[in-house]
Formats: structure tokens, C-alpha cells, sequence
């Protein structure tokens, strides 16, 4: 999963694809009333059956959810591996240690608290012997659309345009795409979701999407 100041970047390292997750009611991220892809409360309960799970029951044996910060991968809850799926719960607070601020955004972002820190969510497959076989995402199968979990120490809002650039010898240029962010975000876990609309025009937003479906993407080497 990304640092803020790589959400930030995203559009300028996928160009027209982005990559991320979520959650229906039968398959995703499950929620204190009913699951599905509700706005919070969120139970902080993963349950995932993931497209043709089954044929990993061999490859994979545990899940960690893990976040990056300060350089360091921190796993924060483990999960096993079972007939084609994993469940597990993340914990209610995360540090402030292990946040990121939000004024790392651009300019065009507007953030209602600057003070604000979050973090998003990795989640890693590993064998038997402990390796790193790949990572699941909750997305749909052309990889524009995916869903990841966040958290934030309070509520703030991120909205704007974001104009999107190329690096080039003269330096950054325009290319004419932009990222439009529409996140109302609540204290503890949210579910944010991007979206690649068209050509020109990225979403990061929290309100919800459907279509997607949990996926394993398989390093192939072990490592």
C-alpha cells in the first residue's frame, strides 16, 4: 500500500491505471450492520474469498496486514490462509508514530485539519516458510477501480483538483489529467477508493463504488 505522499503520486507512476480494492456483503470488507460497502461504522473485521482462491490453498498460509512507516513494514494483524480466503480484524487505533501527516498532499488538495496524520493498508501473502508470495487487493479485474482501508487519528475532509505532470528535461509540464479527491473521512477506519474515469480524470473518494471483487496478485519468485 501507498504513503500519502504516494497517493498523491499515483497518477503520475499508473498513468491511466490505478491499483487498490473493497468489499460487497458476500466478499469484502464486512461491516457492523449488514457488510457491504457502507459508509462507517466499520466492524474492523476483514473476511475475504478471493477469485479462485482455491487454487492458492498450496501457495498461501497466512496473511499480514501490514503498513509502511519510517522506512520499516509494520504488520499489524495476520490472518490464516483457508479454502481460498482469509478473515482478520485490525486493531482500533494505530500510533501516532506510524502516521503520516496530510500536508504532504499538493496545494491543490484542501485539507480541513492540517494537523491530521492516517495510513493505509498493505495486505501480503506469505508460505509455510515465511517468503512473500504476493499481495491481494479488493478491485475489479482491469485494475481501474480497488479499494484500500484507512485510518486517520480524527475526522478531516480532502477535496480538490489535482493537475497531474510530466517530468521532462525543462522540468514539469501539464499533461493534461488531473486526480478530483472527495474524501470525508471519520476518525478510526475508512474505506477509500480510486477510480480511473476516463483519460484525462483520476477519483480518490470515499464514497462507494461496486464491482469489485478481492484478487491475488502472485510475485511469482520467491523472495
Amino acid at each position: 500500500m501507498k504513503t500519502l505522499k504516494q497517493l498523491a503520486l499515483l497518477p503520475l507512476f499508473f498513468g491511466l491505471v490505478l491499483t487498490t480494492a473493497c468489499s460487497e456483503n458476500e466478499n469484502g470488507y464486512e461491516n457492523g450492520n449488514n457488510g457491504g460497502d457502507e459508509r462507517p461504522p466499520f466492524n474492523r473485521t476483514i473476511t475475504a474469498v478471493v477469485e479462485n482462491g482455491n487454487n492458492y490453498n498450496d501457495l498461501i498460509s497466512k496473511v499480514a496486514i501490514t503498513l509502511w512507516a519510517d522506512g520499516t513494514r509494520h504488520t499489524i494483524a495476520t490472518g490464516t490462509w483457508a479454502n481460498g480466503g482469509f478473515t482478520t480484524t485490525l486493531p482500533e487505533t494505530i500510533g501516532t508514530e506510524l502516521l503520516h501527516t496530510f500536508n504532504i498532499l499538493p496545494q491543490d488538495v484542501n485539507i480541513s485539519d492540517a494537523s491530521a496524520r492516517g495510513i493505509e493498508i498493505d495486505i501480503n501473502a506469505y508460505d509455510e516458510q515465511q517468503r512473500s508470495r504476493g499481495s491481494i487487493a479488493y478491485r475489479t479485474a482491469d485494475w481501474r477501480s480497488q479499494m484500500t482501508l484507512l485510518y486517520v487519528d480524527r475526522d478531516v475532509t480532502v477535496t480538490g483538483t489535482q493537475p497531474l505532470f510530466d517530468d521532462t528535461h525543462d522540468g514539469q509540464i501539464p499533461n493534461g489529467r488531473y486526480t478530483i479527491w472527495n474524501l470525508q473521512l471519520r476518525a478510526g477506519w475508512n474505506r477509500m477508493y480510486f477510480i480511473v474515469k476516463d483519460e484525462q480524470t483520476n477519483y480518490v473518494s470515499t464514497e462507494p463504488i461496486s464491482g469489485l471483487r478481492w484478487h491475488f496478485h502472485y510475485y511469482g519468485a520467491e523472495n
